[in-house]
């Protein structure tokens, strides 16, 4: 019963891609889309792609690899030249010589697949809002994401969720695997829905129905990245409510309303929220070793507290040299119980406090450079999605999974896009390519063309 209604609905949602391409006529935007796609078509039916394997490779890796090779072909090697690309290369250095001195070279093909995968799905997004504007580009994204979202809403219909934590509570993440994958899915929907639009106001409807997507998928972490999203278009839309006057005053009594409620409203979350706000008053145990942790300390957070407490062991009693560099790319494969579920300390490990830094100056320098965005109202936005991608990290490894390093690329690719001199520099050089500027676009000098281009008209 489940598999047909997946197939109808997948069937469906190629569709409303495909219809994308009568106006997207940009064949490596095209590309892009098929292989957004494509990955919810293999995350859609787990049960069938992962027994199948094709030369001893799962479906998942297959195509992923796939996707890897397209991206080869049809990427612009001149893009790689932008200097916005420079803390990224110091990170792809760092995992290079953590892998030659550790002699640790099975993990190194696939983090270099996914972030071959990241470069892809980043340098296409930017070249597709180049082209296309960026409300536009967002819009086709979105087509590709909405399968999750409708396999959601059938899951509930049918009433088939998957057990969750051991409180009893249920997610409904419409037949996917695991609901670190549907949810991480699902931030990307929230924050594109987020960017689809030329004003926050116009683009809250879309980002509260991605936000209620997370609360059904019940995986706290994703819910907690949600929220600056969701709270950044709640605050531009009741902005405008208020003359241009009023509205610091406005956003101080905000800000002081809000920091009075958390205390209270942390009292009245359930005990899977409440434990967060008690890790955050009591770190301590994260000095611990993970066999002097008590019964109640490894079981907060889902056992994360536990895990986390494994690598940080084996990282303070490492040798100098790993303390900087660490054990080398997937090294705690087959060392450590289970992946870290936190980013920044499965990079304390696999690559050191060297690795650590150099994520953090990525992390930051993409968040900073938002400030460079002209558009006050798409600044606040972006900022919220740093800011929630960042929250995401803290109890997830969205830099390990291809789905995290989806939402990322596509948040890089439009921090990146939305600067003028950059965008005007590179949109030329695409045009010297192509010859001119394939689909419909936006006049640049009309209203709505200053967010939905950046470039001058040929």
């Amino acid at each position: 019963m489940w598999t047909a209604v997946a197939s109808l609905v997948s069937i469906c949602c190629c569709y409303l891609v495909l219809r994308q391409f009568r106006e997207l006529r940009d064949f490596p935007t095209q590309v892009l889309l098929s292989a957004l796609m494509l990955r919810q078509l293999v995350q859609a039916f787990p049960d069938q792609t992962v027994r199948i394997s094709v030369g001893g490779m799962s479906i998942p890796a297959l195509v992923s690899i796939l996707i890897v090779l397209a991206f080869l072909a049809v990427m612009d090697g001149r893009v790689l030249r932008l200097r916005h690309f420079v803390p990224l290369y110091g990170l792809f250095g760092i995992v290079l010589l953590s892998t030659v001195i550790n002699v640790e070279t099975g993990g190194l093909g696939r983090v270099a697949a996914k972030w071959i995968l990241f470069i892809g799905i980043l340098t296409l997004t930017y070249r597709s809002i180049l082209l296309y504007g960026l409300q536009r580009t967002m819009r086709a994204i979105l087509s590709t994401l909405i399968l999750p979202l409708v396999l959601q809403v059938f899951s509930i219909a049918l009433g088939t969720p998957k057990a969750n934590e051991a409180d009893g509570s249920a997610s409904y993440i419409g037949g996917y695997f695991h609901e670190a994958v549907f949810s991480t899915v699902m931030v990307g929907f929230t924050v594109a829905a987020s960017l689809s639009r030329p004003t926050a106001a116009r683009s809250l409807p879309l980002v509260v129905t991605g936000f209620v997507s997370l609360l059904l998928a019940n995986y706290r972490t994703s819910v907690i990245a949600g929220l600056p999203v969701l709270a950044a278009c709640l605050v531009l839309g009741l902005l405008k409510l208020w003359h241009p006057r009023l509205r610091s005053a406005v956003v101080i009594a905000g800000i002081a309303l809000t920091v009075a409620a958390v205390p209270v409203i942390l009292t009245q979350l359930p005990d899977r929220y409440s434990q967060v706000a008690d890790v955050i008053e009591d770190s301590s145990a994260l000095s611990e070793a993970p066999q002097h942790l008590d019964d109640t300390e490894r079981y907060l957070l889902s056992g994360r507290l536990y895990i986390w407490s494994h690598y940080l062991e084996a990282h303070r009693n490492a040798s100098f040299a790993r303390k900087l560099i660490g054990f080398g790319p997937e090294a705690w494969d087959g060392v450590m119980p289970l992946i870290a579920h936190n980013t920044f300390v499965s990079y304390i490990y696999e690559y050191g406090l060297i690795g650590v830094a150099l994520l953090l100056v990525v992390m930051g320098y993409n968040a900073l450079i938002v400030f460079r965005i002209p558009d006050r109202d798409l600044r606040f936005r972006l900022l919220s999605a740093h800011a929630g991608f960042a929250l995401l990290n803290l109890s997830a490894t969205p830099f390990w999974s291809n789905e995290g390093l989806t939402v990322y690329a596509i948040l890089v690719a439009t921090t990146w896009a939305m600067q003028l001199g950059t965008a005007r520099s590179t949109a030329s050089s695409i045009r010297s390519s192509t010859g001119h500027l394939p689909g419909r676009m936006t006049a640049p000098h009309s209203r709505r063309g200053l967010t939905e281009s950046r470039t001058p008209a040929p």
